[in-house]
């Protein structure tokens, strides 16, 4: 029984192709070709697709005998709808969690709570900022959405972060307390944009 991987290792030998220039064609790496040809892992629909018009392959040709392929894409859809409703539901929490607690910081009006309550809710949003990010790497991994490029989502970080800085020392005062917050919210934004720069695959869609 021929599985995809040996189907599409055949294909691409009697095209006198490498693996890396597979890859290359389609902007991966040549281990994930290897993967699949050695059926450690299994390309997606998408990268299905072009590996056939790449190799003049009909899907069929590639798909029959294989169930476990056909399987895993089937595991792989349920995965894909699992990862996006998990990830918009964060996204919504982690929203609304931050609205609170700028509307608090700000002291706009029936949102204000007391301090310890306000200390309970920063933790609270932090723990869902976490959590939001080891999701949203499980979702770019298997949708592969596309994402605004690093450096602009950086800037408009950057640009509200300024904003609420300067509105936030207009309403409560430009005393030591409102500096220390300004200064550590701004050392954290600095380390959190100096390991984004320096670590650009982890915050964009990528396949494995």
């Amino acid at each position: 029984m021929a599985t995809v991987g040996a189907k599409l290792k055949s294909a691409r030998q009697a095209h006198q192709m490498t693996q890396q220039e597979v890859a290359d064609c389609l902007h991966l790496t040549r281990q994930t070709i290897s993967g699949w040809e050695t059926g450690r892992t299994y390309p997606d629909v998408e990268s299905l697709i072009k590996l056939a018009d790449m190799f003049n392959l009909s899907l069929d040709t590639l798909l029959r005998e294989d169930d476990q392929f056909v399987m895993n894409l089937t595991k792989q859809a349920k995965g894909m709808k699992a990862a996006r409703q998990s990830y918009h539901a964060i996204q919504a929490v982690s929203l609304i969690l931050l609205v609170m607690t700028i509307g608090s910081l700000l002291r706009l009006p029936g949102m204000i709570l007391p301090p310890l309550s306000l200390s309970f809710l920063i933790i609270v949003t932090s723990l869902a900022t976490i959590v939001n990010q080891y999701l949203t790497r499980e979702y770019w991994r298997l949708v592969q959405p596309r994402v605004i490029d690093l450096r602009i989502r950086l800037a408009i970080v950057g640009l509200l972060w300024l904003t609420f800085a300067a509105v936030f020392g207009r309403l409560n005062g430009w005393g030591t307390d409102t500096w220390v917050m300004i200064g550590s919210g701004t050392l954290v934004f600095l380390i959190a944009t100096v390991h984004a720069l320096r670590h650009p695959e982890e915050n964009r869609p990528h396949r494995n």
